[in-house]
């Protein structure tokens, strides 16, 4: 198993959202654009080579620099954020965590292996079968972290905090770390918003969104409490 540090982020609400006027399909459409864009140009962000999973309704990011930054994904993780709620009104949360990972393909079916077809499909009859041939407790830890959350938050490994670039803004708070993604400002998170395109976006602008973004979801007030909290 190799170390590696993992983001796992994904829309909010997208269950009771889903299908309605806000529709949630269009928050993961546009989280979906804004992880291609990062990982097309991750080594600006520190990171020479990103890998992204679609899961449900969420990606799982894997730094493959190994463990040295958390920061790079924390990072990533605010400019997501704020694409997702400027782009679409929708609301992510997610968790950076370390962790072992490893490709598990050689504990498959032998069968199912020598049905793969180069793009990694195996044929049902008529039908497909898709294979995520990637595991680990980055994932884990990170999925784990992100079921605690109960709102908009960005949860980071308390053990990260020394290592996380100046101008991410953090609270302490039940042994979690929680960075604030409306006002943190660092050259990382600056590159990130520079290739998403909302490098003009205020900070001011970004609570207008977000207000918007509550009327139009129609978020319980618990959940806007606790995310507003760790906002302020």
């Amino acid at each position: 198993m190799i170390q590696r540090t993992a983001m796992f982020i994904d829309i909010q609400g997208f269950g009771k959202l889903y299908r309605s006027e806000a529709d949630s399909l269009w928050g993961l459409a546009d989280l979906m654009e804004g992880v291609y864009r990062l990982g097309r140009e991750s080594p600006r962000l520190g990171i020479s080579r990103l890998f992204a999973h679609h899961i449900g309704d969420g990606f799982v990011l894997i730094d493959d620099g190994g463990v040295a930054n958390a920061s790079r994904l924390a990072a990533a993780a605010v400019a997501l954020h704020q694409f997702t709620l400027v782009r679409s009104l929708h609301f992510c949360a997610s968790a950076v965590a370390e962790g072992e990972m490893a490709d598990v393909l050689h504990c498959y079916p032998k069968m199912v292996l020598d049905a793969r077809a180069d793009d990694g499909v195996v044929r049902l009859g008529e039908g497909l079968m898709t294979l995520f041939p990637v595991m680990g407790t980055a994932i884990i830890n990170t999925n784990r972290m992100l079921k605690e959350a109960h709102g908009s938050v960005i949860l980071v490994s308390p053990e990260q905090k020394p290592k996380l670039e100046a101008g991410l803004h953090c609270i302490e708070e039940d042994d979690k770390l929680f960075v604030n993604w409306i006002t943190s400002a660092s050259p990382t998170i600056s590159l990130a918003r520079q290739i998403l395109g909302i490098d003009a976006i205020s900070i001011d602008e970004l609570r207008s969104r977000f207000q918007a973004a509550i009327e139009r979801n129609a978020c319980p007030s618990e959940w806007v409490t606790r995310t507003l909290h760790f906002l302020a």
